[in-house]
């Protein structure tokens, strides 16, 4: 810079120049950082510091944005927008730093699908649906006896019935909070125990078993669900009639539940049955008519006996008949005839003496499975 004298009548004049240097002083620390954001709806105020000496006088360039105490540094957010925060020191140093205040969070709130229930559901995790760039997110469940909640993922854990309160807020890697807000979860106290299922025989892997009865029925807008779970053995279950079909041998555990709101809470838990699928494939046998009765006897002549109407392979699908003997053939003979033009398939039971004739056949239904059947036969 260069400062001229000239005199009043202008004759003479002198100048001399002047070099003028910018002293940064020492940072300015507090602000403008991700540990020091300020937000609108979550830190509207924090101080500026600096370790500079002498008296310290601070100013922003855009009051709009934010304002700050000239002597204390202390900032107040007005708006979202930039500014700039700077000192002078009665030293003759300067120093700033450019402060960005953001606007409030998106209001989120945790979702979880799953209906809590002592000793039905005890866990849930949060549904998709929260920021994918809110990398960093919390929560905390009040109160805890209720439910707790893992602080980074936000699964759920139910600690007892009640309702619990599961505060969110995420935020980015720059310490802005992207969204916030709060869920209500209610744990629903443990379901009675309903009354014990009656599976009935026979349990077949050809056809159906009969409907299960005497358990407790679904109320007003409620429904029921049945469940088979294997053991040593295995099964399928009818949801209409919790009927099951036996697909290998052994144990087996019949539930069910009655639900409501849509099979979304449960309103009873039932006790489960355990049932035997036997080793030997079994069939759904209906009482066949023979000679106006139902076998078995006693009989005065021969027989015949209608085995498409009397065993029912599965989905109603045809069976296959062989093999017909008898333990003795001085009371009885047996042989198959048919399909014939109808599509009956007749056990022909020949009477050739008096007595207690055992009539044994096989069968094999569509999927191979094949098994044995043994009516008695009196004949007098």
């Amino acid at each position: 810079m260069t400062i001229t004298a000239t005199t009043v009548d202008g004759l003479k004049s002198a100048s001399v120049t002047f070099t003028v240097t910018h002293s940064n002083g020492a940072v300015i620390t507090g602000v403008g950082t991700s540990s020091s954001v300020l937000q609108l709806g979550e830190t509207t105020s924090r101080t500026a510091e600096t370790t500079e000496s002498g008296t310290i006088t601070w100013s922003s360039s855009n009051t709009g944005v934010a304002t700050v105490h000239s002597g204390t540094g202390e900032i107040t957010a007005h708006t979202p927008g930039i500014t700039t925060i700077s000192y002078t020191s009665s030293n003759g140093k300067m120093n700033s730093v450019s402060l960005t205040v953001y606007d409030e969070a998106t209001a989120k709130s945790p979702t979880y699908s799953q209906v809590l229930q002592m000793d039905e559901v005890i866990t849930a995790s949060v549904e998709a649906g929260l920021s994918a760039t809110a990398t960093n997110k919390s929560f905390v469940a009040k109160p805890t006896s209720v439910a707790t909640v893992n602080a980074t993922t936000g699964q759920v854990t139910v600690s007892g019935a009640g309702s619990s309160v599961i505060t969110y807020v995420g935020m980015d890697a720059n310490g802005v909070v992207i969204e916030k807000g709060t869920t209500t979860v209610t744990v629903h106290p443990q379901a009675a125990v309903a009354a014990i299922p009656m599976v009935p025989a026979p349990y077949s892997v050809i056809g159906w078993g009969s409907a299960a009865t005497n358990f407790t029925p679904p109320g007003i807008g409620q429904s029921i669900i049945w469940t088979v779970t294997n053991g040593t053995g295995a099964a399928t279950i009818q949801q209409s009639t919790g009927a099951i079909r036996g697909v290998t041998a052994g144990d087996v555990t019949v539930n069910y539940k009655i639900v409501d709101n849509n099979t979304r809470v449960v309103a009873y838990k039932s006790a489960p049955v355990t049932v035997t699928i036997p080793d030997t494939p079994r069939v759904n046998i209906s009482p066949p008519y023979v000679d106006g009765g139902t076998f078995g006897g006693p009989y005065s002549m021969s027989t015949n006996v209608n085995l498409t109407v009397a065993i029912i392979g599965e989905n109603n699908s045809t069976v296959i008949f062989s093999n017909p003997r008898s333990n003795d053939d001085n009371i009885a003979t047996a042989t198959i005839t048919g399909p014939n033009p109808s599509g009956h398939v007749f056990l022909n039971v020949q009477k050739i003496g008096t007595g207690e004739a055992q009539i044994t056949f096989d069968y094999t239904d569509i999927n191979n499975n094949t098994g044995s059947m043994t009516w008695i036969f009196n004949f007098q």
